[in-house]
């Protein structure tokens, strides 16, 4: 077992020995551009049925429960994401990498074949698996092979390409909704994900061959511990969001699956305590006390930015934007999301240190938000792009930052652990925040307010809405 804990057959910091030969290094660089090149994927898929709902409830003609096509790929992946650490050491980077890609690509497919809705929702429940997954492990490829010095710089590139991601997923879903169809959107991301899954798996240099056969590999899984955490998780973001209130048929949701949710946390604590011989997630990790405040940073911030992100569209199109133009307006927000992962980390590349970056970084996300707080329908378009640009800056370079702060306070080997519980947090963040959100929204446009709202929305976006 090598220093990360990864298989043996997959190099360790090999960009950090200069002695090694150019095509072992180039092999690492090719490897991790592949693994962003899955995360961009993961990030398109993401946001791109933001474009491409209204015409899927149309074909299906179920308006009231399209919206589940988001919420499940967002509870799925921040489900499956606490997993990732363990199960790749277990197994390796690139082959977890691989079966991340095979699932992505399997649930793409099930949606552009879908013929009702409860498959395709099967289908975005599976695309959120794999691309949680090629997430995670896109960050535990770049943390294995780059000195820790280096990483912030290596991980801002990666987070650029995320949120360019997360930007372009409704601009391509419309355009291929408008020119070939919906289903061709998410058909195009099947062959891609093959692909980045051979490159990334073909491109780790190989060690010495691993003796360690597959059954013994699997036993060494924490199948009830994966299991038990997988339904903690899924109950819970279930019955806290919005959906559940939407339908008088699922009033009930939220009484049944939170209590459920509170009896599979204390059976995954219990038996990581006392019976994995491999914990899922070590319990003593939630003991340091640097851990705790990045995840309750990356929840929050998580949360922040993801409610502007869906609700200041609302915000626009009510000030009379198209569609159309108010994706032009929030390229601020991506341009700030993908500046910010920059700058951080050629900051801590040259300086070697990031505190400062822990006070800037949640001070611009904070005024960004705060110049929406006070906003109006007469506020100026250059202050609102001015806030979206201060959001996005803020929020990336808050990711770069927490993630370098977090790996340099725990061992090389629980370094995938460690990160893919904040990545857990982090997608936590964003679903429990957009819910609550929604929840408020619907309680400031009710009576008169509501049907002013609806006058001045399409009518696609308003139903997503309420």
């Amino acid at each position: 077992m090598g220093p990360s804990g990864s298989d043996p057959q997959e190099s360790t910091a090999l960009l950090e020995n200069r002695h090694r030969p150019d095509k072992y290094r180039w092999g690492i660089i090719t490897a991790i551009g592949f693994s962003w090149l899955g995360s961009f994927l993961a990030a398109l898929d993401s946001t791109i049925t933001s474009t491409v709902s209204s015409a899927i409830a149309t074909e299906f003609n179920s308006i009231a429960t399209i919206s589940w096509l988001g919420s499940s790929y967002l509870i799925a992946l921040t489900a499956i994401q606490p997993l990732c650490g363990k199960l790749s050491d277990i197994i390796g980077r690139g082959n977890s990498f691989l079966i991340a890609c095979v699932l992505f690509a399997a649930g793409n497919l099930t949606c552009s074949l879908a013929r009702s809705l409860p498959v395709m929702i099967f289908g975005r429940v599976l695309s959120g698996v794999g691309g949680g997954a090629c997430n995670a492990v896109c960050t535990f490829v770049c943390s294995d092979h780059i000195p820790l010095r280096s990483r912030g710089l290596w991980q801002g590139v990666g987070m650029v390409l995320y949120v360019t991601g997360s930007g372009l997923g409704g601009v391509v879903g419309g355009a291929l909704n408008d020119t070939l169809g919906w289903r061709w959107a998410f058909a195009i991301l099947v062959p891609s994900s093959i692909i980045v899954g051979i490159g990334t798996i073909a491109s780790i240099p190989r060690k010495a061959s691993d003796d360690e056969s597959i059954k013994a590999k699997l036993a060494r899984v924490d199948f009830l511990g994966a299991f038990t955490l997988v339904a903690a998780l899924a109950l819970l973001l279930v019955g806290l969001s919005d959906e559940s209130g939407k339908s008088a048929d699922l009033k009930l949701l939220p009484a049944i699956t939170l209590p459920l949710s509170a009896i599979s946390l204390v059976l995954f604590v219990a038996i990581e305590y006392r019976f994995a011989k491999e914990p899922i997630i070590p319990l003593k990790l939630l003991h340091n006390r640097t851990l705790i405040a990045a995840y309750v940073a990356a929840f929050f911030g998580s949360m922040m930015f993801y409610t502007l992100m869906f609700y200041v569209p609302i915000y626009l199109q009510l000030k009379g934007a198209s569609t159309s133009k108010t994706g032009i307006q929030l390229i601020p927000e991506s341009v700030g999301g993908g500046l910010g992962p920059f700058l951080a980390g050629t900051y801590t590349r040259v300086t070697g240190k990031y505190g400062v970056l822990n006070v800037i970084a949640p001070a611009l996300m904070t005024a960004g938000s705060a110049g929406f707080a006070f906003s109006n329908l007469s506020t100026k378009l250059s202050l609102s792009e001015l806030f979206l640009f201060l959001n996005g800056l803020g929020f990336g370079g808050r990711q770069t930052v927490l993630l370098v702060g977090l790996l340099s306070t725990v061992e090389h080997e629980e370094h995938a652990t460690a990160t893919s519980v904040m990545y857990a947090f982090r997608s936590s963040g964003a679903t429990i925040g957009l819910s609550v959100a929604s929840l408020l929204f619907r309680i400031g446009v009710e009576g008169d307010n509501l049907q002013e709202a609806i006058k001045c929305l399409p009518r696609a976006k308003m139903d997503a809405i309420i």
